[in-house]
């Protein structure tokens, strides 16, 4: 059986180009799947809630994001050897257990990220809380001054900035008082 030569190296050097295809595919998606949940999480004000906690500057979803898009960069290799024919029943295994990781992480992402957006929706719509109120919650009392997604902003008399999450905000009671003052579109202050 003779060994053609020709045929064996185009079939090789077909597999490294796939192999590197799939690698800066993968490395792509990697990259931008990472700076989306690093959107988003920032949108939520994610990192709001751990610096309450700790009181250290540590970006935690910087950190979500990154496990992210180094998740999907192992993936991508572990599927480009698997182009190369470098492959066994672990490597198979690795890949499933990274795709059932990946798709968990973002189906809880999008269960938050839903059940935020309908309570600020709640929150809004029905003008339960108005930038401006005074919100009084526990001990916390203060003027609200920014709604999100993912918290109520109250400034206290003392200058102090508390982030409130709203899922607390509708597991608990709370008070608000309407203020006289009306913001316009222009942001000038009437009476």
């Amino acid at each position: 059986m003779a060994l053609n030569i020709p045929s064996t190296f185009g079939v090789l050097l077909t597999n490294i180009i796939k192999t590197i295809i799939i690698l800066l595919l993968g490395f792509v998606v990697g990259k931008i799947l990472g700076m989306g949940i690093n959107k988003t999480l920032t949108v939520l004000s994610f990192d709001d809630y751990f610096k309450k906690l700790k009181k250290r500057k540590i970006s935690v979803a910087r950190g979500i994001s990154s496990f992210t898009s180094l998740c999907v960069y192992i993936l991508a290799v572990i599927i480009a050897l698997a182009q190369l024919g470098i492959t066994t029943i672990l490597i198979k295994s690795i890949i499933l257990l990274l795709i059932i990781l990946i798709l968990f992480a973002l189906t809880i992402s999008l269960i938050t990220f839903v059940r935020h957006l309908i309570i600020w929706l709640n929150m809004t719509s029905l003008n339960k809380v108005k930038i401006g109120d005074r919100l009084k919650f526990g001990k916390i009392d203060g003027i609200v001054q920014r709604i999100t997604i993912g918290h109520v902003l109250l400034k206290t008399d003392e200058n102090d900035t508390y982030a409130l999450p709203n899922s607390m905000l509708t597991n608990k009671k709370f008070t608000v008082e309407r203020s006289e003052v009306v913001k316009t579109s222009d942001n000038k202050k009437k009476k």
